[in-house]
C-alpha cells in the first residue's frame, strides 16, 4: 500500500506501509526499514504478542516479488522482532512463489525460533541502502512521525540557490501530500519508470 494510507479516525497511524518503488530491494534496505520505522513504532506500541504473516515473496529468486532478501536477511528481521513482546512471536507461513527460496527462508526463521545455528546463505554483503529506498523511507518517516513521535522525521532536503520553492513544489501547500519524496508505486509486475 501507499505510505499515505496509514489508517483513519481512531485507527490513524496503525497501518504502516513501506512502498518500495523499485525491484531488487535486499537485506540492507529491509533492515533499514525495520530500524528507522517499524521497530520504533512496535516498541512504542508495546505488543503482547507479535503475529507475522510470513510470506517470503521478497526472497531472492521469487518470480513475483522481484526482491533480493536472503534467508539470513529474514533471520535478521526475525531476531529484531524477538526483542518485542518478551519474545512471543508467531510465524504463519502464507506465501512465496519459489519453493527453494521459501524453504531456505522458512528454515532460517525456524532455526532462529529454535535457537539453533543456520548454515544457509549469509547475510547480504551489498553495500549500503539504495538512494531510491532512502527517499521512500524518508517519506514514510515523515508521515508516521505525526502518529509516532519516536519515528524521527528526516530533515527536509536542502535546495540549491537556483531552486525556488515554486519550481520544486509539486503539490499546493496544505494539500496533505508530503514533499519529502512523492512516489507512486508501480503496478504489480510493472517496472518503475525512470
Amino acid at each position: 500500500g501507499w505510505a499515505q494510507r496509514c489508517g483513519r479516525g481512531p485507527g490513524a497511524g496503525f497501518n504502516v506501509n513501506v512502498p518500495w518503488t523499485c525491484f531488487g530491494v535486499g537485506d540492507a534496505e529491509y533492515a533499514e526499514a525495520f530500524e528507522r520505522v517499524l521497530l520504533p513504532i512496535a516498541r512504542a506500541f508495546r505488543p503482547d504478542v507479535v503475529l507475522v504473516s510470513a510470506g517470503f515473496d521478497a526472497a531472492k529468486g521469487d518470480p513475483l516479488g522481484n526482491m533480493n532478501v536472503s534467508p539470513a536477511g529474514y533471520q535478521h528481521m526475525l531476531r529484531l522482532l524477538l526483542e518485542l513482546a518478551d519474545g512471543k512471536v508467531v510465524l504463519a507461513l502464507e506465501g512465496g512463489y519459489n519453493l527453494e527460496s521459501t524453504a531456505a527462508s522458512a528454515e532460517a526463521c525456524l532455526a532462529t525460533l529454535l535457537g539453533v545455528p543456520f548454515e544457509g546463505a549469509r547475510y547480504s554483503s551489498e553495500p549500503g541502502v539504495a538512494e531510491e529506498c532512502k527517499e521512500v523511507l524518508a517519506e514514510v518517516q515523515a508521515i508516521q512521525h505525526v502518529h509516532w513521535p519516536n519515528v524521527v522525521a528526516p530533515p527536509p532536503p536542502l535546495r540549491t540557490a537556483s531552486e525556488s520553492p515554486a519550481a520544486t513544489r509539486e503539490h499546493p501547500p496544505h494539500s496533505g501530500v508530503t514533499e519529502v519524496a512523492a512516489t507512486t508505486p508501480p503496478a504489480a509486475g510493472t517496472p518503475p519508470s525512470p
